[in-house]
């Protein structure tokens, strides 16, 4: 992606978000650093970072904040070479620790609270050469744990501190990279930032935030809510206009069989062009949602689904178990884990042998499963090496597969989505159960199709007149998902 200087776009460089708990009292006033600098998110990046917060050790009660990158050579996180340690007692503020960290990836300005257990939350601008400007403090005792800058500027953050579950949300404070910096912390703490958006509960909270562009060019402010396992969120345009309050998207993912059910929270999520990137507080990895992958299948707020999306899985298959950390920084496409592609079949080592696709369940939550022919027992076995694949969460849930047919020579697994009245779709699948959509194919039914030696695709497709056609696609393993 590119940027010019200050100039927002719909797709930016990286956002971040949540995850933390901890804290206590205040102390002495600390001094605003001058000369505070900004990530250049256009050319170089900051690369995918978190902050973690861990005791001191030399200041009892006190924390301090380290920070990380997560290195795609090495597939772990590393020490951020370019950003110091935040020790908050040597800054004057012992019992500090800083959560709901993010960037403006137009300005490249980095932002966190000062957290504060029992006391006031304040919004701070750093760098990674351990400048500190204090801003001001979060109006309504908000004591946020998740934030991301849109692309329109606002800071958006949660407000997990009501007393009352039930009135916990959404808060925010537009063209954040506009903020004077006060003297030191006693004077931020004379000015108040940030209004609620939405008093819609705690689930409003969420595990963290980040900024998303969906498959129809619709940023959204995203979170992944452990009940049910799915993502919620408010349109932009909503929470900039101050209309988001009631008008909560939700989408249902289709996971990969490596994420399982998780209730320990999503720790840190980042935004790389539009694209969704999160991790697991428990360290079971990274994970990402592509925007091409996330799509509605409504325009109405507050529907069930609202859309729906399909989860993939990164190189990154474990990371640092943590409940004290949150992610910011903008990456560039080199500095971010790629999504784990669809694994092509052995072909060129070996053979799965004689398949057969047997497409089950019933409306809504259609399967495929697969079987293979035993020539020892003359028998047809279940395939227990092939994942069954669940179609419910394509669309509005009733699409199913048939005309299967794999590439010889690519070892690339293909099969036709339809479902009445509708053209079909083609995808390319796993023996895990991963699938990416290739591309749309014109017919309203599909019975059988075979790769020729040549990497041609050959189908057959019913048209509407009711008459039926032998089609073709071209060097179908070169197409892009």
């Amino acid at each position: 992606m590119s940027f010019s200087n200050p100039q927002r776009t719909r797709k930016f460089g990286v956002v971040a978000v949540a995850g933390l708990v901890a804290g206590l009292l205040m102390v002495a006033p600390a001094t605003s650093t001058p000369g505070v600098q900004s990530v250049d998110c256009a050319t170089t990046g900051s690369g995918l970072l978190q902050v973690f917060n861990v005791d001191d050790p030399n200041n009892a009660g006190s924390y301090i904040s380290k920070f990380k990158l997560l290195d795609v050579e090495t597939n772990e996180y590393v020490d951020a070479p370019n950003f110091t340690d935040l020790v908050w007692a040597d800054l004057g503020l012992p019992e500090r620790f800083m959560n709901a960290a993010a960037i403006d990836h137009a300005t490249g300005q980095i932002f966190g609270v000062v957290r504060h257990t029992g006391g006031d939350q304040v919004l701070a601008r750093f760098d990674g050469d351990g400048d500190i400007e204090y801003l001001g403090k979060l109006a309504n005792n908000a004591a946020p744990k998740a934030a991301t800058v849109t692309s329109t500027g606002t800071f958006v953050y949660n407000n997990n501190s009501y007393p009352v579950a039930t009135d916990r949300g959404m808060e925010r404070i537009l063209n954040v990279s506009d903020l004077v910096a006060q003297a030191d912390y006693n004077a931020a703490l004379n000015v108040v930032l940030g209004e609620n958006i939405s008093s819609e509960g705690e689930w409003v909270s969420g595990a963290d935030y980040a900024s998303f562009v969906d498959a129809n060019g619709d940023e959204f402010v995203m979170w992944h809510w452990y009940s049910g396992d799915r993502f919620y969120g408010y349109k932009v345009s909503d929470i900039d206009n101050d209309t988001a309050d009631g008008n909560w998207y939700r989408f249902d993912v289709d996971w990969p069989d490596s994420w399982d059910a998780n209730d320990n929270g999503v720790g840190a999520s980042w935004t790389v062009d539009g694209d969704l990137y999160f991790s697991r507080n428990d360290g079971d990895g990274v994970f990402v949602i592509k925007s091409e992958d996330l799509d509605a299948t409504t325009t109405q707020p507050g529907s069930a689904p609202y859309g729906t999306g399909v989860v993939s899985e990164t190189q990154i298959s474990a990371t640092i178990t943590t409940e004290s950390n949150d992610g910011f920084g903008c990456a560039t496409a080199d500095q971010a884990p790629t999504a784990t592609p669809v694994q092509v079949l052995p072909c060129g080592t070996g053979s799965v042998g004689m398949m057969i696709h047997e497409a089950g369940g019933t409306a809504g939550a259609y399967t495929s499963t697969f079987h293979r022919i035993n020539a020892d027992t003359n028998t047809i076995d279940a395939a227990t090496d092939f994942a069954t694949i669940n179609w419910g969460s394509v669309g509005d849930g009733n699409w199913q597969m048939n005309a299967v047919a794999s590439d010889p020579v690519s070892g690339m697994a293909y099969g036709i989505l339809y479902q009445d009245g509708e053209s079909g779709v083609l995808v390319r699948f796993d023996q895990d159960g991963d699938y990416e959509f290739v591309g749309a194919l014109e017919g309203t039914d599909f019975q059988a199709a075979v790769v020729a030696s040549d990497g041609t695709l050959i189908y057959s497709a019913d048209e509407v007149t009711g008459l039926g056609e032998v089609r073709s696609v071209a060097n179908v393993a070169d197409l892009e998902p």
